[in-house]
Parts: C-alpha cells; structure tokens; sequence
C-alpha cells in the first residue's frame, strides 16, 4: 500500500504543507522538525510525487493551471469547436512552460453542487493548481469571487463584473461589421437569430446588429429578430423556419453562433432552398461549417484558440507580476467573406468595413 503524505504529517503531528517544506529541503522548518518528519518519511518508506513535495507550498508555484470549462448551452466541451478551441490555446501555452493543465468541466447552473465540493477540486481548501482560467457558459459571479476569497489567481473568458482579469471579445464589432456588409450588399430585409440574451455575448451581437440598421436608416422589424433558447443547432433549425413562415420574409438570415448555422443549413437542405439564390446566409464563426455545407461561408471570425492563448499567457503575467491589479484584453474579429450572400438587384451600398 503506498504511504500518502497525509499519512507521512498525521504521524508527524504537522500539516501537509510542513512536510512538503521539509520536502523542498525550506529554511523555515524547525530543524528538529525538519529531523522528526524525515525520520518519519524513512520509517514509512514514503517517496513523494513532484506533484506531492510541491503540494501545499505557497511559497512557489506548482506548475499546474487549471481550466474552468462551463457547460450546457453550447453541450459537451468536446462536442463544441469553441470551446475545445479554447481549450487547445490553453493547453499550448502551458506545454511551452513545460507545466501542467488540469481540466474541469461543469453544468454552470450547478452552483450549490459546486459549493457543496460535488467533484470540484478548486473549491477544496488544499491548493492544488496556481491559478485558474475560466470559459465557457457564463457562470454566477458569486463563485467566481469564491474562488478568489480562496486565494485562485482567476482570469475568466467573458464580461464577469468580479474578475480582475478578463478576455473579452469585441462581439458587438463582429455583428456590426457583418450587417454592414449585407446592407452593402443591397439588404435591407436582415433577420437575426440570437441565442439567450441573458448572455452578454448575444446581447453585444444583437445591440452591433441594431445599431448598423440604425446608422444606415433601416427600420428595425421586431419579427426578424428571434432568440432560442436551448441546444444552440436545434434554435437555429427552430429559427431558420420562424422566419420563412413570415408572410415577409428576409432577403439575409445572420446566424449568432456557429452551432446555430448547421441548424440553419439543415432547415434550409431539407426544404430545398437554395443559398444564396433564395436567400443571403452570414454567420458567427464558422470553420467547421465548410466541412458540412459546399459553400465558403460569410462570416465573422474570432480566432477561438487564440483566445485560450491570451487568457493563459495573461494567467502568466500575472504569475510574473508584469501586469496589475486588473486588465481587459478586447480582441477584435474578422469579416470573411464567402459565397453565401449574393448583392441584390445589382444595387451597392458603398460602406467602408
């Protein structure tokens, strides 16, 4: 049976942390305390993990990062090219500090399992990862302050009021910048499909998309714009057929989430209808989407693993305290333009995008 050094300190009478000070051979052990635990650690033949002589020492860092992935709108972390993307970026930052990562995944409305240690390593009392980075479905602010209560260095991916340190996307932007290239286009008529709009994300996406209608003159037509909630390619089937039951319908349909355009793409397959010869397609991300559907997509591209990028490499700058107290990085996005919308009427709007 292999001696823990929880066993190698109750028989020592010390906590875990003196034994992996006495282990990391620290100057501000007793030495007759320092003699005591290595006797003890010769008797049980204990032999310590790297993981286990760092354990517990808040003196240095024990070259692991945990991410924080919250699931449930988006479904599964590996059914989901975000935030697996995300995730990726993370990862090959830590590989190039030779350190370690330790995932968690979580159903973001958990918070009471969360705080009841259901599973939840990072809520333990026991630090066991330098820091944390969280992405993924918004989760209560309240656990983020928790978690720094806790004494977690904490960078989160999104607008969380509690979080010092924040990776933003510049989603208002993105959404302003495609419908401005429709109306380029010659649109007039855009529909939009958002996801909850309890999520800043959709929300900056729905305010980017309103505020090109209104710079341009174009009246704003409250049944163009449909919010589903629930599995995101499931709404955007469930849009995409609100609103070609309109009796007016759209000449352009903007699509807010990737997962929201393979619904859209298979409504459209099914019945027949032909992009962009029947109706404008644009969309939010879509990388993965040219592998389902033969056309370049238009859309607006974030850079999904350079977003895990910057949030570690932030974690670091902490580490190495090269920022402050607090920062926000805003990352901007990308219009891609495709063959999914078609000019109306041979009509052009000149707009610089």
């Amino acid at each position: 049976m292999k001696i823990t050094i929880e066993e190698v300190a109750k028989k020592a009478g010390v906590s875990k942390a003196t034994v992996s000070r006495v282990l990391n051979n620290k100057s501000w052990v007793s030495p007759e305390t320092r003699q005591m635990v290595l006797e003890i650690i010769k008797k049980l033949n204990f032999s310590p993990s790297e993981f286990a002589k760092r354990l517990g020492s808040h003196s240095e860092r024990l070259g692991i990062v945990g991410a924080l992935i919250s699931e449930s709108y988006y479904g599964s972390l590996f059914d989901n090219f975000l935030l697996f993307e995300i995730l990726k970026g993370i990862g090959e930052v830590v590989d190039e500090q030779n350190e370690s990562l330790l995932l968690k995944t979580i159903n973001h409305t958990d918070y009471q399992g969360i705080r009841d240690g259901k599973g939840f390593p990072f809520y333990s009392n026991q630090r066991i990862v330098d820091g944390i980075i969280i992405a993924g479905i918004p989760v209560r602010e309240q656990l983020i302050k928790d978690l720094i209560l806790k004494g977690h260095t904490v960078v989160v991916v999104g607008r969380y009021r509690s979080a010092p340190y924040r990776i933003l996307v510049d989603n208002y932007g993105g959404l302003y910048k495609v419908t401005d290239y429709l109306i380029s286009l010659g649109h007039i008529k855009i529909a939009i499909i958002v996801g909850p709009l309890e999520f800043y994300s959709f929300h900056d996406k729905l305010l980017g998309f309103k505020d090109s209608l209104k710079k341009h003159g174009i009246a704003i037509e409250p049944e163009f714009i449909v919010e589903e909630q629930g599995d995101p390619t499931q709404g955007g089937y469930r849009g995409m057929e609100k609103i070609l039951s309109l009796k007016e319908r759209p000449s352009a349909v903007i699509a807010t989430d990737m997962n929201q355009m393979a619904g859209v793409f298979r409504y459209l397959g099914e019945k027949k209808i032909r992009v962009p010869e029947d109706i404008s397609i644009a969309g939010y991300r879509g990388e993965d989407i040219n592998s389902i559907f033969p056309k370049s997509v238009t859309r607006i591209r974030i850079g999904e693993r350079n977003i895990g990028r910057v949030a570690a490499r932030m974690l670091y700058d902490v580490f190495n305290n090269l920022i402050g107290p607090r920062m926000d990085i805003t990352l901007s996005t990308e219009l891609i333009i495709g063959d999914t919308c078609k000019r109306m009427n041979n009509r052009e709007v000149r707009i610089e995008l």
